[in-house]
């Protein structure tokens, strides 16, 4: 409780936002004053430094009694966090999964067995990592590989066929774009999108040791963005950008099919070259159909209205179980 002489003000930061390195020292110095004032005056207040300390700054007590410390045996203020997210690192590095992608073909390639104890091997072996088989077969399946069972062997690991099909199919078709004369050949244009958070930074950034750069606390606001590029580099006018609704899940689930066909009319089309070809991944933005209806979520009276667009008898007395009868039909 506060002493009754003590004029409550408001907090001059906001809550949550870290100290700056000079707020750090006004901390240091507003609690020098204080508890030299209560060691050698008679002081009529019962507080102690620290809390006094927090009441004058509007620093959290316990925030006062890291910073204090800290200042005895080192001479300064704690230091910051470094830039980057490097204090919680992933359980699978992106670095792994090209090596995991080698040993699961070397192994088919030599006809031989390939499970989650060779690849819980690999990562021991190569990078030091001891993941458990369970989170080894998710990450394997998310990889796009599936445990396939033969006549004489056991379970092995291998792509799933879709994969496969559909890699053959964009190869080729890169092939026989590469085979056409110089003239009628496609210009290659890679679309993607992808996320970053406002105060991830990189592992390396332009910043020295003496800069006194402050990194937020937790990730920010997510961002979005969407961008067209070649071999050469990215391509100048596409790029759409936006703020996620949502800090985590997907960042597929941002965007939306409208958002997508609205980003390649309004600013994709406009920008790339003439005979341009295209190559985008299986998304669900991307694969959007022009009738993208969910039947089950339809009320009666848009069911009826879509099978009369498409000239489809109904009676009057159906109920909502028949209309959706005839919509699958």
């Amino acid at each position: 409780m506060a002493p009754a002489h003590v004029q409550r003000v408001e907090r001059p930061r906001k809550r949550g936002r870290p100290l700056t390195y000079e707020e750090k020292w006004m901390v240091q110095h507003v609690f020098e004053t204080l508890e030299q004032e209560h060691n050698t005056e008679a002081s009529l207040q019962g507080d102690d430094p620290y809390t006094l300390t927090s009441t004058y700054t509007g620093v959290a007590r316990s925030l006062v009694a890291r910073i204090t410390p800290a200042v005895r045996p080192t001479g300064t203020v704690p230091v910051s966090p470094l830039l980057g997210n490097r204090h919680q690192p992933t359980t699978m590095p992106f670095v792994a999964e090209g090596q995991i992608r080698d040993l699961v073909f070397e192994k088919h390639r030599q006809g031989t067995v390939c499970h989650a104890k060779h690849v819980q091997a690999l990562l021991k072996e190569s990078l030091g990592l001891a993941v458990h088989a369970r989170t080894i077969q998710r990450h394997v399946r998310r990889m796009g590989f599936c445990g396939v069972r033969t006549k004489n062997r056991p379970r092995s690991l291998r792509e799933k066929a879709e994969v496969r099909q559909h890699r053959h199919d964009d190869l080729y078709a890169l092939r026989r774009n590469r085979q056409r004369p110089p003239d009628e050949r496609y210009q290659v244009i890679y679309v993607d999108e992808s996320l970053r958070h406002h105060h991830h930074g990189g592992q390396y950034s332009w910043c020295s040791e003496n800069d006194f750069v402050e990194r937020m606390r937790g990730k920010g606001r997510r961002w979005c963005f969407i961008q067209a590029m070649q071999h050469t580099g990215l391509l100048a006018g596409t790029l759409l950008a936006c703020e996620a609704k949502h800090g985590t899940g997907a960042y597929h689930t941002q965007f939306d099919g409208a958002m997508f066909q609205w980003w390649v009319t309004m600013q994709c089309l406009r920008n790339v070259p003439p005979r341009s070809l295209m190559i985008l991944d299986r998304c669900p933005l991307h694969t959007v159909g022009s009738d993208a209806l969910v039947p089950s979520q339809l009320s009666k009276g848009d069911l009826r209205q879509w099978l009369t667009a498409r000239g489809i008898v109904w009676e009057e007395q159906w109920l909502r179980a028949r209309l959706l009868e005839e919509m699958d039909r």
